[in-house]
């Protein structure tokens, strides 16, 4: 029987840890692409969240590189890492994405039309009151610009 080194056994250990924050990664911006799915962003937030996921992602592999490789930056744990990030992103996303999209939907399909009805019957009540407090408010208005214009006319003439 061949044995192993225990460098060489502990390097695949390494590579293999690596290739898992690979998957980790990608994990991570799959969260980003769910919610981008359920709820439209603009160009400027879709922008803002790959900025904060790349400076997430540059201290992840910092705090790994430093932990498990005394911060050397080695060929292997990059290849493990990029191994691990398209295993990932063509193996398992396409599925996970898909599958997490369409249970939330079902899930505000069935959620939402009570809390449409719900809202209904509250919106209604609100909009009356709405045009209530509305004319409310301009008599007030009006009644203020009458005493602010009696204040001025009175400090005028002294």
């Amino acid at each position: 029987m061949i044995e192993i080194s225990p460098e060489i056994s502990g390097e695949a250990l390494r590579f293999l840890l690596f290739m898992l924050a690979g998957i980790l990664l990608i994990l991570a911006f799959d969260l980003f692409r769910i919610l981008r799915r359920l709820i439209p962003h603009r160009t400027g937030v879709v922008a803002v969240e790959d900025m904060l996921y790349c400076i997430g992602s540059a201290i992840f592999i910092f705090i790994m590189l430093c932990r498990e490789n005394d911060g050397a930056i080695r060929g292997f744990c990059m290849l493990g890492m990029s191994v691990g990030m398209l295993l990932c992103n063509y193996v398992i996303s396409p599925w996970l994405v898909k599958g997490i999209v369409k249970v939330f939907k079902k899930l505000f399909q069935v959620v939402g039309k009570p809390l449409r009805a719900v809202f209904r019957m509250v919106a209604v009540p609100l909009r009356f009151l709405k045009g209530k407090i509305r004319r409310l408010l301009r008599k007030l208005q009006k009644t203020l610009k009458k005493i602010r214009k009696t204040i001025r006319m009175v400090l005028c003439k002294l």
